[in-house]
């Protein structure tokens, strides 16, 4: 198993897991999402609510290379256009559950009013320049970088208190 833990790629070490436990060379094994760590879990019951994955009986292996490819894919032009921008941000980490997500404040985004503290879906990638970043859901632009974020955040309870700033430096 690898766990070492990349804060670029926050979450390939759960999909090195996942890869583990579904490509393994065992006529015992059964293809079943109780197989799977909790948050990839529930990722994969939201990837199963929506076709655009591209098969209409998607099995755990069609997951499994549709998080590889979030976790691999970079940005288009277009992309960037059309993604929140993500003002005074922090990485954190819960480590309870092994996954990062990104806090700040939201501009332009679909579901927020301009402004409004957001913490994000799991994060997938984050540009090594932390430019831009990539979650479950979407791109974001990464503006200031603003660790106090997270203190902010957990005392106006949006984000629970064992979360943890990951050291990006």
């Amino acid at each position: 198993m690898h766990n070492h833990f990349n804060p670029h790629h926050p979450m390939r070490h759960l999909i090195s897991t996942v890869a583990e436990t579904l490509l393994r060379d065992d006529p015992e094994y059964e293809e079943s999402p109780a197989t799977l760590p909790p948050v990839i879990r529930r990722m994969y019951q939201e990837f199963l609510r929506f076709p655009e994955h591209g098969s209409t009986a998607p099995r755990l292996v069609d997951f499994l290379h549709y998080i590889k490819r979030l976790d691999a894919i970079r940005p288009s032009d277009s992309d960037l256009d059309e993604a929140p921008e993500l003002g005074r941000w922090a990485l954190v980490r819960r480590p309870a559950s092994e996954f990062c997500q990104l806090t700040g404040y939201a501009a332009g985004h679909p579901r927020f009013e301009w402004g409004a503290p957001i913490v994000t879906s799991s994060v997938f990638r984050l540009d090594r320049e932390f430019r831009w970043a990539r979650t479950w859901s979407r791109f974001y632009l990464l503006s200031e970088y603003a660790p106090p974020t997270l203190r902010r955040m957990q005392a106006g309870g949006l984000i629970s208190s064992d979360a943890e700033l990951v050291d990006l430096f």
